[in-house]
């Protein structure tokens, strides 16, 4: 999902930018809208969370809808409202996020746009700071993305 050519860059903000007046009142783009929200914002301490994988070992690039799946049953399918969190709390976020050869998805929320395509928030960390992009679930997503998870209690 995250080739070079196909990001979609309808918000490409700098992390630091992104205060919590102008990112808590998160606008749908003109002509979109929340058609799943994702449940309540579960994500409490960024600096204990950890990367975790939605690929099986050795597998290709897989579907959105299997990405989700997978999400919801590893419990990460963390939505807008977590990855605000996320953002206003980067300054405890661990380095190992800090890596341009990963993305960070937030399947939780599915917005649609108003010709019927769903999307998914994703978090790119390139060059010093981070990038809020929006993705086709119909697209495959690479072995480059990772789910933030918590660990266990």
């Amino acid at each position: 999902a995250v080739s070079k050519k196909r990001k979609s860059k309808l918000e490409a903000i700098k992390a630091d930018e992104v205060s919590a007046a102008s990112f808590k009142h998160f606008k749908v783009p003109v002509g979109w809208r929340v058609i799943e929200p994702a449940p309540a914002r579960r994500i409490t301490d960024v600096s204990k969370l950890k990367l975790r994988s939605f690929h099986k070992k050795g597998e290709g690039p897989i579907n959105g809808g299997v990405m989700r799946e997978r999400a919801k049953e590893m419990g990460c399918d963390f939505g807008l409202e977590d990855l605000e969190y996320f953002l206003e709390h980067q300054d405890e976020i661990p380095e190992k996020f800090w890596n341009p050869s990963i993305y960070l998805v937030f399947p939780g929320t599915v917005l649609e746009d108003s010709d019927g395509r769903r999307y998914v928030a994703y978090l790119y960390w390139y060059g010093g700071r981070w990038y809020l992009y929006f993705d086709w679930l119909v697209y495959d997503w690479d072995s480059s993305g990772r789910f933030p998870f918590p660990p266990k209690s």
